[in-house]
């Protein structure tokens, strides 16, 4: 996944680019989900994970614990 490479090359705000858009297609990959969660706070936009993190806990209905 490009938004992983990127994320630990330090290129946030491309990990942020294909993130988002690989998350259009898979939007409940946990392990996606939380590394965009932390791209956001890296690019001070606590706000946007908190609204990301919000959406998927609703589609999952709290069936992992984990992502809170």
């Amino acid at each position: 996944m490009l938004g992983a490479t990127h994320y630990k090359l330090g290129n946030v705000e491309q990990a942020r680019y294909f993130l988002e858009k690989y998350l259009v297609e898979r939007p409940l990959d946990i392990v996606a989900v939380r590394l965009l969660g932390g791209v956001y706070l890296l690019l001070n936009a606590p706000d946007k994970a908190v609204e990301l993190l919000g959406e998927v806990d609703s589609k999952y209905q709290h069936q992992d614990p984990e992502l809170l």
